[in-house]
């Protein structure tokens, strides 16, 4: 009787080649519902086409149009090549799940298009983490520093640091034998290779260097812009008059971030400048107005120390005490000539003035919207994913895992939606696009400009 229980125990076992057992087929879950597949398939067909239409409009955006080419949008640009490479990975997946009897071609198409779909899923989660860290120190810090951090060399060896991350946590463990890539029989699908008797390792390093690396970036990032943003709300709020508290809530949300949410562009090899040291706000300070409530020479002081553009009715008092001292000399003529030139001169500056503020508070509303188009993304993002994280908390989460992952892949085709809805330049540039009206792109570079000149002069 011992003998053949001990038969029958043995029967429903599988030995691997470390002397570690596992379930018979019989036991272990497999995804193979016919149905099921081939919704998963479609899903995946679907997500690949938008995936690879969109990522290229974006990187044909940016191309084409130097309004576009900013420090921030490196790092979009590197998003969406990862995107579009997971795009155009994902077919093969579909042809693992139509396959009636496993991968149908040769083991290294698998293993290839399994490599590339998570390595690029991996860069994209880096590439998210770093838009918040440039996001953050834009706002948070001096332009200075900003452009100091992010130089093009910088940039060059941070987008290669992303994916030699990448590279390691996806591609370098199974070439050490640590876990493996190919035909994943248990979903059906190119990825990670079940059989391996290393799996459960390369799963726990995948999940804990690519997840919440980023993730404790992200939100401390973000969390840091809020904070800054809702601080200098609040010292402003104590230097502004009286009146529509929604009118002042956005000039205060502007001006909060005056200073430093000016973009770097990278134009000739060099940022622009939308200086804090510009000839015209040095002809402001020499404005000298009283000391009120923490405003010095025109120049309204953060509680970090950092000088904030001057306020419109600053410059105004300035202009009106230049020009009660010019009615006190009337009746010399030598005054009167003095007088009329330093009205001159302060009406220009007062005008300079204004233009400049006007012009810094639209520039800063752009960057604060550009920061919440970037959070929205990163939003999406974690909502994608969150899923599929979910399950590998929960061991009988097996029949929910391919649909999860078609989840996950689905932001690939998000973000372009994203920025083409959102994103006011990217929105011009992709419609321009579409239309085929190139005339319309914003700041356009030499080729097209080229294109649309000879097709206006053809059409005369």
């Amino acid at each position: 009787m011992e003998s053949s229980t001990d038969i029958t125990t043995l029967s429903e076992m599988i030995t691997t080649t470390n002397g570690t057992s596992i379930p018979t087929s019989e036991d272990e879950f497999k995804f193979d519902d016919r149905a099921q597949r081939l919704v998963v398939a479609i899903t995946f067909i679907i997500v690949s086409i938008i995936g690879t239409i969109g990522n290229t409009l974006v990187l044909i955006a940016v191309a084409i149009s130097r309004k576009l080419r900013t420090i921030t949008n490196v790092f979009v640009v590197n998003l969406a090549v990862a995107d579009l490479l997971t795009s155009l990975s994902i077919p093969w997946n579909a042809v693992a799940l139509i396959s009636r009897n496993g991968w149908p071609l040769h083991p290294y198409i698998c293993t290839l298009a399994g490599g590339i779909m998570y390595l690029c899923i991996v860069a994209s989660l880096y590439s998210l983490a770093s838009v918040a860290i440039n996001r953050c120190i834009l706002v948070t810090k001096t332009l200075h520093v900003y452009q100091k951090i992010f130089t093009k060399l910088n940039l060059v060896i941070w987008i290669i640091l992303i994916w030699v991350v990448s590279f390691i946590l996806v591609v370098f463990l199974p070439i050490v034998d640590v876990g493996g890539l190919g035909y994943n029989e248990k979903y059906s699908i190119c990825g990670q290779s079940s059989s391996h008797p290393r799996d459960d390792i390369y799963q726990l390093v995948q999940a804990m260097g690519s997840f919440p690396i980023p993730l404790i970036i992200i939100c401390y990032s973000y969390i840091k812009i809020f904070l800054h943003v809702r601080n200098h709300m609040r010292v402003m709020s104590t230097h502004m008059p009286g009146g529509d508290s929604s009118n002042q809530t956005d000039s205060t949300v502007a001006e909060s971030v005056a200073q430093t949410a000016n973009e770097g562009n990278l134009q000739n090899g060099k940022p622009q400048k939308y200086g804090h040291h510009s000839s015209t706000q040095q002809q402001q300070q020499q404005l000298e107005t009283p000391q009120q409530g923490g405003v010095k020479g025109g120049t309204e002081t953060t509680r970090d120390g950092n000088e904030m553009a001057p306020s419109l009715s600053d410059v105004n008092t300035s202009s009106e005490n230049g020009g009660n001292s010019g009615s006190n000399a009337i009746g010399n003529t030598n005054g009167d000539a003095n007088t009329n030139a330093n009205n001159s001169k302060g009406s220009v500056i007062a005008r300079d003035s204004s233009t400049k503020l006007r012009r810094g508070r639209s520039n800063s509303r752009r960057q604060l919207q550009i920061t919440k188009n970037m959070f929205l993304v990163v939003c999406t993002f974690f909502l994608c994913i969150a899923p599929f994280t979910m399950c590998l908390f929960f061991d009988d989460s097996d029949p929910f895992v391919p649909y999860a992952s078609a989840i996950v892949l689905c932001n690939a085709c998000i973000n372009p939606v994203i920025y083409a809805t959102k994103h006011p330049v990217f929105k011009a540039v992709m419609k321009a696009m579409i239309t085929c009206r190139f005339k319309d792109v914003p700041e356009p570079v030499r080729m097209v400009h080229r294109l649309t000149v000879n097709r206006a002069n053809s059409q005369r």
